[in-house]
Parts: C-alpha cells; structure tokens; sequence
C-alpha cells in the first residue's frame, strides 16, 4: 500500500508499507522523476510497483507468494527473529511502543480534548471527543458496538485528500473488559489509489472470507499488543483497511479468540 505526493519534478513516495509474514514496516523513498514520467504517473507507478513486487495502485486486495524488493537487511532480520518468536512463544519481542501509548493516552487523553474542544482547524490532529469533530472523506460516526461510555477519542488518520476532500481515515480508541485498550484505525485506501497485499502463507480468514493477519508483541513496558488486520469493501465499493490493535498487562492465547471476535463485530457493523 502506498500514498503518492507530486512535489514540482519529484514524486515523493510516503508510507511504502510492506506486510511481510504478517508485520507492517514502512519507509519513506524519493525518486527524481522526468516531465515523461510525471505526465504518465499511473503507468510509471504501476511500473515501480511490478518491478519490487508491491501491489500496483488501485490493485485491490492480493494473495502473493512473492517477497518485497528493496527491504533493508535490518527489516529482514528483524522480521524473520519475530516470526521465529512468533512460533516458539506465541508472541514477539518487538519492544513497540503502542502498548505505552494506549496507556498514556488513556490517562491524558480527557485533558487533551477540553483544552482542543474549540480548535476548528480541520487539519487538527489532536483527540477529538466525536467521530463528527474530524472532516472525513467518508461517512464514519463511530463503533455502533463500543458504548459512548467506552470510548476515549478519535483522531484523524490516513492523508488529506481534495476531492472529497477530508481526512482517509480516523483511529477511535476505546476501552473493551476482554482486550483492553483498543484502537480501530479504519482507511479509504480507494480515495489514495492504495491497494493490500498479504504474504500467502500468512493470510488468515478469521473474518468470513475477508483474509487478514494477526501478530501478538510484548511492548518495551512489558505490556502485550495484540493486533489484527483486514481489508474489506464498503460505501460506494471503495476498499477500507482496518487495524484493530489491543493492550493487556498479560500474555493469552484466549485474548487472541476475543480479538478476532470483536473484529468481526465490527466487520458486520460497518
């Protein structure tokens, strides 16, 4: 999945996320582009995409057996240990820092949204108290199965697009008695030309037959993160990717079971 920028002669290519055996890495590149290259962007792009075994834009969703080129040894070695991980234990010592986060956010989030209540600048990213305080480019109000009483926030996600103009995507964070604190991120990858990609033998279908992924990490507060993964079509058949990542003091298989749940929920409640 990729956003794409034009800067004058140059085309900056944000967010190149990669799903390697299930993990999201993301590097930022920038090509220098000819004035032949930036008047044929679809073909250059799809070109780029074929030739490093990226999803081309406005691709889809696709199962493939083939590996990302490009990926730094860091990110590989770093992929391959959490799977090793992944396998033996259950869950992966990444040391990400999501699990703090959630944590933190929870504490200062109410603070946060009295002192931004009146900020009106649509380009604002700070928590807001309702799915309706953000411009989205597509109609989303809130988790009709999270309780308003659950719910901490939501913040503007994805990129800010012309035309319909507003934000791809919002990220609601709430509290669940099974998982946690959560946060569902939800992006209209159609309005940005983005398409999904998942490693075959990584792709699951715990939610109908939308495939997706799921990883379990122990944080660098010693705190778990478990996270899913799913792609699916929504408003106007446009593709929607969906992230819904979950922090508990402890390690449990069954955790796994309710997140899966919950995501399919969520699924059938879109």
């Amino acid at each position: 999945m990729k956003g794409v920028f034009l800067i004058k002669d140059k085309i900056i290519l944000v967010s190149l996320f990669y799903l390697v055996s299930g993990y999201l890495f993301a590097e930022s590149t920038t090509i220098e582009l000819t004035p032949e290259q930036i008047q044929n962007i679809d073909k250059y792009m799809s070109e780029y995409a074929e030739k490093n075994n990226l999803p081309k834009p406005d691709g889809g969703i696709t199962i493939t057996d083939k590996t990302p080129k490009g990926l730094s040894p860091e990110m590989i070695n770093k992929n391959n240990l959490m799977n090793r991980q992944m396998k033996l234990q259950g869950y992966a010592n990444s040391n990400t820092t999501t699990p703090r986060w959630l944590e933190n956010i929870k504490i200062s989030t109410k603070s946060d949204i009295i002192k931004n209540k009146f900020n009106t600048n649509p380009y604002d990213t700070n928590l807001k108290a309702n799915a309706f305080d953000i411009k989205l480019a597509f109609p989303f109000i809130g988790l009709s199965n999270v309780s308003p009483v659950d719910v901490t926030g939501f913040g503007a996600s994805g990129s800010w697009v012309k035309n319909p103009e507003g934000w791809t995507g919002i990220a609601e964070i709430f509290s669940n008695k099974n998982l946690g604190i959560c946060n569902y991120i939800i992006n209209n990858m159609t309005l940005v030309h983005g398409s999904a990609q998942i490693h075959k033998e990584n792709a699951r279908y715990d939610i109908s037959d939308i495939p997706n992924t799921i990883n379990v990490e122990q944080g660098d507060n010693s705190a778990f993160l478990y996270s899913i993964r799913w792609y699916s079509y929504h408003y106007n058949n446009n593709l929607y990717s969906h992230t819904l990542e979950c922090t508990t003091k402890t390690y449990d298989p069954k955790t796994t079971k309710h997140l899966i749940s919950l995501a399919n929920e969520i699924e059938k409640s879109i």
